[in-house]
């Protein structure tokens, strides 16, 4: 052929290819077949479900009054609301064995636990059954059991308020050094934590908190102070009054300290200074985060 009709030749063979396929694709309505552009993947009947277990969760009431908040944890304050928590939900029996109580048919249990207890590892046993799904798992036969220690801190020790000179409140949980970092910074720091007592409540005190060497430390004498300790358990404390304003850093201070049981820790500081009753409002946000190191 003449080299003409050998390029209309070739594009009227591309035209060809190209419609053919156009058609096919629109011929292809098969949701099963991954090829078709309508298909839909099956969806796994199993996906999402587990076995039966008796997995609990072992949790500390930061405070004492009222509803409060738990937080999981393998260590707590003597002197706790403790609850156990089922993480299976709808089984037909649950027996908890807790010292020498046995309880039944509950998802959760709480119990408190008196200074007696101080020092100890207490045991806790969940045993469960409920109806398995044999279709995804047939291996299940419907029942476990599971037995967790936890420990009963011999915190927090807390001095006479009349009868110790340096009124130093001991809490094994939270005080020590954290080595702390927040976005924006090139290295991290070292935070120091610890408590005393105010007279008019626990408070906490701050060693480097800015980085800058600059502490938050313990009021001497029968005076007002910030930030007291609102609640607190093993592993977590909430200090200082939100939105006070003061001219000292520390009196302006609120936040949160969390320590968690994969070893992270969290500090939020909050601070809103007024240097004099005419000048603006100083506000100070610091969103550190870490780990305890002592």
């Amino acid at each position: 052929l003449p080299p003409m009709n050998k390029l209309i030749y070739f594009f009227l063979m591309t035209l060809l290819v190209l419609s053919c396929s156009r058609c096919k694709e629109e011929d292809c309505t098969d949701s099963t077949n991954p090829d078709c552009p309508n298909y839909v993947a099956p969806v796994d009947p199993c996906a999402g479900k587990t076995e039966v277990s008796a997995e609990f969760v072992i949790e500390e009431l930061i405070s004492a009054l009222g509803a409060g908040e738990f937080i999981p944890t393998d260590t707590t304050l003597k002197e706790r609301h403790i609850r156990f928590r089922a993480v299976t939900q709808g089984a037909t029996e649950y027996k908890w064995y807790v010292g020498s109580e046995i309880i039944t048919d509950v998802e959760s249990v709480t119990r408190f636990f008196p200074e007696q207890w101080a020092g100890s590892n207490i045991p806790i046993t969940l045993v469960v059954r409920k109806i398995p799904d044999n279709a995804c798992f047939p291996n299940d036969d419907g029942y476990d059991s599971i037995t967790k220690v936890f420990h009963i801190s011999q915190y927090l020790i807390e001095p006479n308020p009349l009868g110790d000179p340096d009124r130093t409140v001991e809490h094994g949980g939270l005080q020590g050094t954290y080595r702390l970092i927040q976005e924006g910074m090139q290295d991290s720091i070292d935070v120091g934590v610890s408590f005393c007592d105010n007279y008019f409540g626990t408070k906490i005190n701050f060693e480097n908190l800015d980085g800058q060497g600059s502490n938050c430390e313990c009021n001497e004498g029968i005076q007002p102070a910030n930030p007291l300790i609102k609640k607190w358990s093993y592993r977590y404390a909430e200090f200082g009054l939100l939105n006070i304003i003061d001219d000292d850093f520390c009196n302006s201070t609120y936040g949160i300290l969390d320590k968690r049981m994969n070893g992270e820790v969290y500090l939020y500081v909050e601070s809103r200074i007024q240097p004099s009753p005419q000048a603006e409002v100083i506000t100070t946000i610091y969103r550190y985060k870490g780990r305890k190191i002592s």
